[in-house]
């Protein structure tokens, strides 16, 4: 696979601080949309697919679990499940939400996997591609991964927001998008090169676009509608690792400004207020980039 353009992330230093301590642990908790259980079918149809024996092992791997919201929703389809993570704060959530026998958690700092050569069925990504050193990780799932085997990498974002009623207010994937306007530009003012901003505002399609792999495909998964305020939309925004690692002395130059002024804009010309409390409604759409391990080709 070539992924010329696409960073590689070799310091998980910096990553580890962006998800380490409770108050951002509870930011995650309260802003994230829940992952919907056609996240499960997806992956089954993809595994279903498979004529090889080797699948039977399943034994599923959850790279970047976090609290372990993703590896809930998956871990009923699987004899044994590892989630793995370099925040040792985000896996403490987890191991109280995820009751289940066949479920552990790890802290991992390496880029090498931590499971045996060719024993894994599965191994997923919630949102997390992007924080890893690519072709490390390709490589390792080359090596875990049984042939048939399956590399599951989801991904979500706040695509349309509507009023309350159904009014429309702001299409992300629209041309000339002002709600994608103050989303690039607030990305753009935490310093984020080109390469990430593509990936961040792609939904992961500038990282599926570089891939080579003949087995990839694409696929929309579902929409769920998140009722929010403004406060919680800027909450959801500052958890951008890009802005959460920097420090704006000067307010009239701190992103998070900037896009809470664009946002309000945008509301107010719908004929809503402007306050912290306004509610309007986020539709996010779930989408997956599925790679398969073949006889053929692998992964890396």
């Amino acid at each position: 696979m070539a992924f010329d353009g696409l960073p590689d992330r070799k310091n998980n230093s910096v990553a580890q601080k962006d998800f380490e301590g409770e108050d951002i642990v509870g930011v995650y908790e309260s802003i994230q949309p829940e992952w919907p259980d056609e996240v499960r079918q997806a992956l089954a149809d993809s595994l279903n697919k498979n004529e090889s024996r080797e699948v039977r092992h399943h034994f599923l791997l959850d790279v970047g679990c976090g609290s372990g919201n993703l590896t809930k929703v998956l871990a009923n389809d699987f004899d044994r499940v590892l989630g793995i993570d370099i925040s040792e704060s985000m896996l403490k959530v987890a191991e109280k939400k995820v009751s289940n026998p066949k479920v552990k958690f790890q802290l991992v700092y390496d880029d090498k996997l931590p499971v045996e050569s060719s024993s894994t069925v599965a191994v997923t990504c919630g949102i997390s591609f992007h924080y890893l050193n690519t072709p490390v990780f390709l490589a390792e799932c080359d090596r875990i991964l049984v042939e048939g085997g399956v590399l599951a990498c989801f991904v979500f974002g706040p695509n349309i927001l509507t009023s309350l009623h159904g009014t429309p207010i702001a299409n992300y994937s629209a041309e000339s998008s002002r709600w994608q306007h103050i989303y690039r530009e607030f990305q753009i003012n935490c310093g984020m090169d080109e390469v990430v901003r593509e990936i961040h505002l792609t939904r992961y399609e500038a990282i599926f676009n570089a891939l080579t792999n003949p087995t990839k495909h694409w696929r929309h998964i579902a929409k769920r509608d998140v009722k929010y305020t403004i406060k919680k939309m800027l909450d959801y925004m500052s958890s951008i690792a890009g802005y959460r690692n920097k420090t704006f002395p000067d307010p009239t130059k701190d992103p998070l400004n900037i896009f809470r002024e664009g946002l309000i804009a945008i509301l107010r010309e719908a004929g809503l207020e402007g306050s912290e409390d306004t509610e309007f409604v986020v539709t996010f759409e779930f989408s997956a980039m599925i790679i398969k391990k073949t006889n053929k080709f692998g992964i890396a």
